[in-house]
């Protein structure tokens, strides 16, 4: 299986089955009408739960990793800037701390992550030279896919929390 060279987080769960767990969910809603998703990765699970009916305000999620804790944040309203991280590179977090928004600051991090994953891959050069010379649009590209998936997932609850901290 081929690596998405598009993705930052390349876990993913496959159609087949989110069907499957969607239709669970719609019996589930019923009588659980909260639902706990812990290790929420890249919040499929979360899309699931809400078209199976759940709302917003009745799902919880956490996570440990810098990816889904920057959504999670975002789409749970909280301020990324509490997420404890840092930026080594010093052009690199000067270039951070220009970010005026928390969309912007989340794009920002995103590409960066997604430019260090690409660095490690030789045969990947290609798309690691891509990423670095046309950074602006991807970083506004990714810009546009967190505001879109706010507007999907705003509401929900997120923790920075181990799964077995959830549990």
């Amino acid at each position: 299986m081929a690596i998405p060279d598009n993705k930052i987080f390349l876990g993913h769960t496959p159609v087949d089955q989110r069907k499957y767990i969607t239709a669970v969910l719609k019996h589930l809603v019923k009588t659980h009408p909260k639902i706990v998703i812990p290790a929420v990765g890249q919040f499929t699970l979360v899309k699931c739960a809400i078209a199976a009916g759940y709302e917003k305000q009745n799902i919880y999620t956490s996570d440990i990793s810098l990816f889904s804790s920057l959504l999670g944040y975002y789409f749970s309203g909280k301020s990324i800037d509490d997420i404890q991280f840092e930026i080594v590179n010093d052009d690199y977090r000067a270039e951070y701390v220009l970010c005026q928004s928390e969309a912007e600051k989340i794009a920002y991090l995103m590409w960066l992550m997604k430019a260090a994953q690409m660095s490690k891959i030789h045969y990947r050069k290609l798309m690691y030279d891509d990423l670095v010379e046309n950074r602006k649009k991807h970083i506004a590209d990714i810009h546009g896919q967190v505001i879109a998936m706010r507007r999907q997932f705003e509401g929900i609850h997120y923790e920075l929390k181990d799964l077995r901290d959830e549990l």
